[in-house]
Protein backbone atom coordinates (compact mmCIF):
# COMPACT_ATOMS: atom_id res chain seq x y z
CA UNK A 1 0.00 0.00 0.00
CA UNK A 2 1.36 3.41 -0.96
CA UNK A 3 2.84 5.56 1.84
CA UNK A 4 0.51 8.40 2.71
CA UNK A 5 1.71 9.78 6.07
CA UNK A 6 5.18 10.58 7.41
CA UNK A 7 5.72 11.51 11.05
CA UNK A 8 8.80 13.61 11.77
CA UNK A 9 10.34 14.21 15.20
CA UNK A 10 12.35 17.40 14.72
CA UNK A 11 15.75 17.96 16.37
CA UNK A 12 18.88 20.06 15.93
CA UNK A 13 21.04 17.33 14.40
CA UNK A 14 19.22 14.00 13.98
CA UNK A 15 15.62 13.71 12.77
CA UNK A 16 13.46 10.66 13.53
CA UNK A 17 11.25 9.83 10.53
CA UNK A 18 8.44 7.24 10.51
CA UNK A 19 6.72 6.38 7.24
CA UNK A 20 3.24 4.83 7.34
CA UNK A 21 0.97 3.29 4.72
CA UNK A 22 -2.67 4.09 4.10
CA UNK A 23 -3.73 1.99 7.07
CA UNK A 24 -1.36 3.95 9.36
CA UNK A 25 0.97 0.95 9.75
CA UNK A 26 4.59 1.98 10.13
CA UNK A 27 6.53 0.60 7.16
CA UNK A 28 9.87 2.34 7.64
CA UNK A 29 11.82 4.21 10.30
CA UNK A 30 14.85 6.40 9.61
CA UNK A 31 17.34 8.58 11.48
CA UNK A 32 18.44 11.44 9.25
CA UNK A 33 21.00 14.20 9.68
CA UNK A 34 19.98 17.73 8.76
CA UNK A 35 21.41 17.56 5.19
CA UNK A 36 19.85 14.12 4.70
CA UNK A 37 16.50 15.41 5.95
CA UNK A 38 16.58 18.35 3.53
CA UNK A 39 17.25 15.91 0.69
CA UNK A 40 14.49 13.60 1.99
CA UNK A 41 11.94 16.42 1.77
CA UNK A 42 13.09 17.37 -1.73
CA UNK A 43 13.10 13.84 -3.17
CA UNK A 44 10.11 12.21 -1.45
CA UNK A 45 6.93 12.20 -3.58
CA UNK A 46 4.33 14.67 -2.33
CA UNK A 47 2.52 13.29 0.72
CA UNK A 48 1.38 14.32 4.20
CA UNK A 49 4.13 15.29 6.64
CA UNK A 50 3.23 15.53 10.34
CA UNK A 51 5.34 17.46 12.88
CA UNK A 52 4.95 18.96 16.34
CA UNK A 53 4.25 22.66 16.16
CA UNK A 54 7.36 24.58 17.25
CA UNK A 55 9.43 27.47 15.82
CA UNK A 56 11.60 25.20 13.66
CA UNK A 57 8.54 23.27 12.43
CA UNK A 58 7.36 26.36 10.56
CA UNK A 59 10.69 26.57 8.72
CA UNK A 60 10.54 22.92 7.71
CA UNK A 61 6.84 23.24 6.95
CA UNK A 62 7.46 26.07 4.50
CA UNK A 63 10.24 24.07 2.83
CA UNK A 64 8.02 20.99 2.56
CA UNK A 65 5.14 22.99 1.10
CA UNK A 66 7.44 24.36 -1.59
CA UNK A 67 8.10 20.74 -2.58
CA UNK A 68 4.38 20.00 -2.81
CA UNK A 69 3.87 18.24 0.52
CA UNK A 70 0.80 18.65 2.70
CA UNK A 71 2.05 19.77 6.14
CA UNK A 72 0.20 19.08 9.37
CA UNK A 73 1.53 20.67 12.57
CA UNK A 74 0.11 19.36 15.85
CA UNK A 75 0.36 20.87 19.31
CA UNK A 76 2.78 18.82 21.51
CA UNK A 77 0.05 18.35 24.13
CA UNK A 78 -2.12 16.62 21.53
CA UNK A 79 0.69 14.25 20.57
CA UNK A 80 1.71 13.21 24.08
CA UNK A 81 -1.22 10.79 24.69
CA UNK A 82 -0.15 8.84 21.60
CA UNK A 83 3.34 8.09 22.92
CA UNK A 84 3.70 4.41 23.79
CA UNK A 85 7.34 4.13 24.78
CA UNK A 86 9.61 7.16 25.07
CA UNK A 87 11.15 9.94 23.00
CA UNK A 88 12.17 7.47 20.26
CA UNK A 89 8.46 6.78 19.69
CA UNK A 90 7.67 10.44 18.93
CA UNK A 91 7.61 10.08 15.13
CA UNK A 92 5.29 7.05 15.40
CA UNK A 93 3.07 8.99 17.81
CA UNK A 94 2.73 11.79 15.27
CA UNK A 95 1.45 9.30 12.68
CA UNK A 96 -1.11 7.98 15.17
CA UNK A 97 -2.18 11.48 16.23
CA UNK A 98 -2.60 12.61 12.62
CA UNK A 99 -5.39 10.06 12.20
CA UNK A 100 -7.49 11.76 14.90
CA UNK A 101 -10.02 14.04 13.11
CA UNK A 102 -10.71 15.97 16.33
CA UNK A 103 -7.16 17.36 16.60
CA UNK A 104 -7.01 20.83 15.12
CA UNK A 105 -3.70 21.41 13.30
CA UNK A 106 -1.57 24.57 13.60
CA UNK A 107 -1.24 26.63 10.45
CA UNK A 108 2.27 26.94 9.02
CA UNK A 109 3.42 30.52 9.61
CA UNK A 110 5.31 32.67 7.13
CA UNK A 111 8.65 34.22 8.14
CA UNK A 112 6.89 37.57 8.58
CA UNK A 113 4.24 36.02 10.85
CA UNK A 114 6.92 34.33 12.97
CA UNK A 115 8.86 37.58 13.31
CA UNK A 116 5.69 39.43 14.33
CA UNK A 117 4.88 36.73 16.89
CA UNK A 118 8.39 37.09 18.36
CA UNK A 119 7.90 40.85 18.72
CA UNK A 120 4.59 40.31 20.52
CA UNK A 121 6.30 37.89 22.92
CA UNK A 122 9.11 40.36 23.62
CA UNK A 123 6.54 43.09 24.24
CA UNK A 124 4.58 40.84 26.62
CA UNK A 125 7.77 40.00 28.54
CA UNK A 126 8.67 43.69 28.77
CA UNK A 127 5.18 44.51 30.05
CA UNK A 128 5.42 41.83 32.75
CA UNK A 129 8.83 43.16 33.76
CA UNK A 130 7.51 46.73 33.83
CA UNK A 131 4.57 45.75 36.05
CA UNK A 132 6.94 43.95 38.42
CA UNK A 133 9.20 47.04 38.66
CA UNK A 134 6.21 49.31 39.30
CA UNK A 135 4.91 47.00 42.03
CA UNK A 136 8.36 46.93 43.62
CA UNK A 137 8.51 50.70 43.49
CA UNK A 138 5.05 51.01 45.06
CA UNK A 139 6.06 48.70 47.88
CA UNK A 140 9.25 50.70 48.38
CA UNK A 141 7.34 53.98 48.51
CA UNK A 142 4.88 52.58 51.04
CA UNK A 143 7.69 51.24 53.24
CA UNK A 144 9.67 54.46 53.08
CA UNK A 145 6.64 56.54 54.00
CA UNK A 146 6.13 54.38 57.08
CA UNK A 147 9.76 54.78 58.15
CA UNK A 148 10.19 58.41 57.09
CA UNK A 149 9.88 59.69 60.64
CA UNK A 150 12.10 57.01 62.15
CA UNK A 151 15.41 57.66 60.39
CA UNK A 152 17.24 59.92 57.96
CA UNK A 153 16.34 59.14 54.36
CA UNK A 154 18.79 58.76 51.50
CA UNK A 155 18.84 61.15 48.57
CA UNK A 156 17.00 58.57 46.42
CA UNK A 157 14.32 58.00 49.07
CA UNK A 158 13.78 61.72 49.48
CA UNK A 159 13.49 62.11 45.72
CA UNK A 160 10.88 59.33 45.59
CA UNK A 161 8.75 60.86 48.35
CA UNK A 162 8.99 64.35 46.86
CA UNK A 163 8.01 63.01 43.45
CA UNK A 164 5.04 61.21 44.98
CA UNK A 165 3.89 64.39 46.68
CA UNK A 166 4.22 66.30 43.40
CA UNK A 167 2.67 63.91 40.84
CA UNK A 168 0.86 61.25 42.87
CA UNK A 169 1.59 57.69 43.94
CA UNK A 170 1.12 55.88 40.60
CA UNK A 171 3.22 58.26 38.49
CA UNK A 172 5.89 58.36 41.19
CA UNK A 173 6.01 54.54 41.19
CA UNK A 174 6.58 54.49 37.42
CA UNK A 175 9.26 57.20 37.67
CA UNK A 176 11.01 55.36 40.51
CA UNK A 177 10.87 52.08 38.60
CA UNK A 178 12.54 53.71 35.59
CA UNK A 179 15.18 55.34 37.77
CA UNK A 180 15.89 52.04 39.52
CA UNK A 181 16.33 50.32 36.16
CA UNK A 182 18.91 52.94 35.12
CA UNK A 183 20.69 52.64 38.48
CA UNK A 184 20.82 48.84 38.23
CA UNK A 185 22.30 49.08 34.74
CA UNK A 186 24.89 51.63 35.84
CA UNK A 187 25.91 49.64 38.93
CA UNK A 188 26.22 46.46 36.88
CA UNK A 189 28.19 47.93 33.96
CA UNK A 190 30.48 50.07 36.15
CA UNK A 191 30.97 47.35 38.79
CA UNK A 192 30.28 49.92 41.48
CA UNK A 193 28.53 49.78 44.85
CA UNK A 194 25.08 51.35 45.08
CA UNK A 195 24.76 54.40 47.30
CA UNK A 196 21.33 55.94 47.71
CA UNK A 197 22.88 59.27 48.71
CA UNK A 198 24.58 59.65 45.34
CA UNK A 199 21.71 58.68 43.05
CA UNK A 200 22.42 61.46 40.53
CA UNK A 201 25.73 59.92 39.49
CA UNK A 202 23.89 56.94 38.01
CA UNK A 203 22.10 59.00 35.35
Amino acid sequence: MKSTTIGIDLAKRVFQVSTADGARHITKRQRLTRPQFEKFIATTPATQLVMEGCSSAHHWGRLAQRHGHQVKLLHPLYVRPYLRRNKTDAADALVRAAADPDLKPIAVKSEHQQALQSLHRIRAQWQRSRVARINEARALLAAKRARAREKTLTELQCWALQTEARVGHNKAAVALANKMARILWAVWTRHSVFDGNHAKRYH
